[in-house]
């Protein structure tokens, strides 16, 4: 791929082993949040093959005119594909190496007290993976009572760890009771990151603003993806010294539109008010469904796992602010990147395990 000046024209920079290496045609490379980055190459020339061998490492740098900052990929090379006249490669960032760890007995008595966030970072400390940046911590600590014991690899725990970095927020900036997920990714290089996006905040800030009409959106616009697994719109509470003490919420606006979808809770509580409190709540979380967003962008590739996209497209009935979870970068003769955007939802159990 050539580099002229050109500010739309398609740069790339990479090496293999440290070797540059000249010959890629086209490339994709994807990242989803709490998982590695994936790049596929189409090699133009097989005679390249030689500088490329299972296990090498490669980098990759790419930009319009100029490279993107901070976002250079760095990876393990996992699959070679040869064809005529031409030829493929894959390759992972390092938290493939996490995924593929040995097995190691994760047990309470090293744990309980410590802080999720640092625990994390201690099995993310791993190969080559850099974790100096991860100074912040949660001040969520580790319970025996955490699902997180037992022989597991490295990204099985830290996995596990993220299922409970989440984090209840109401106040002044949180008018609605709201749960705020951790994140973990290598944006860039080595470096792993622990992230918490805050779209729900009032008056939060946001990486860019898009809209349907937006001119910046190629193909099929924006393409909405909508769960009604999760929804339910009749809630009933039942006490769990008294199966005589319950309390059922409708919401009958969901009712109507989606149908009725009940949910019953086991709630420890003998309070009349107590189980009304939690059906209403769980009511409210729930009564809607989940919602995700996709987008292809021409000028979308600086955007990073966790930025917060503003999103206004009236003919799917949205105006609100989401974290990017997933992108594609596609580059053939000039660059697409296609983005997702939406949250991670909790299981109603979570989300009751929580309320109590």
């Amino acid at each position: 791929m050539s580099s002229p000046a050109a500010p739309d024209t398609l740069k790339v920079v990479a090496t293999v082993d440290g070797v540059d290496f000249s010959y890629i045609s086209a490339f994709t490379l994807k990242q989803t949040v709490n998982g590695a980055r994936t790049l596929t190459c189409a090699i133009q020339e097989t005679d390249s093959l030689e500088l490329c061998r299972l296990g090498a490492i490669i980098t990759l740098e790419y930009g319009r005119g100029s490279l993107v900052e901070g976002k250079k990929f760095i990876g393990i090379i996992k699959v070679i594909n040869p064809s005529i006249g031409g030829a493929g490669i894959t390759a992972i960032d390092y938290i493939s190496q996490l995924a593929n760890s040995e097995y190691v007995n994760y047990k309470p008595q090293d744990y309980v007290g410590e802080d999720l966030y640092f625990a994390a970072a201690a099995a993310a400390s791993y190969k080559e993976i850099d974790v100096s940046r991860l100074k912040q911590g949660t001040g969520m600590a580790i319970t025996e009572g955490m699902s997180l014991w037992g022989y597991q690899t490295r990204k099985e725990f830290i996995d596990a760890c993220f299922d409970e970095l989440v984090e209840a927020q109401q106040d002044a900036t949180h008018p609605t009771l709201s749960y705020r997920p951790w994140y973990y990714a290598i944006h860039a290089e080595n470096y792993m990151e622990f992230f918490q996006p805050d779209p729900q905040r009032t008056n939060a800030g946001y990486a860019l603003a898009i809209s349907e009409a937006d001119q910046n959106i190629t193909d099929e616009g924006i393409v909405a993806q909508i769960d009604t697994t999760q929804i339910f719109n009749s809630v009933t509470v039942v006490s769990k010294s008294d199966n005589t003490l319950f309390k059922t919420i409708n919401d009958n606006h969901s009712i109507a539109r989606y149908g009725v979808q009940s949910y019953k809770v086991d709630y420890d509580s003998a309070d009349r008010d107590a189980l009304e409190g939690v059906a209403r709540r769980v009511v409210n979380r729930y009564k809607t469904p989940t919602k995700s967003y996709s987008l292809s962008l021409h000028a979308g590739e600086w955007l990073d796992l966790g930025n917060i996209v503003r999103i206004t497209a009236p003919s799917l009935g949205t105006d609100e602010a989401l974290p990017v979870i997933s992108y594609d970068v596609i580059a053939k003769e000039s660059l697409v990147t296609v983005i997702t955007l939406g949250e991670r939802q909790l299981s109603i159990g979570d989300y009751i395990k929580r309320l109590g």
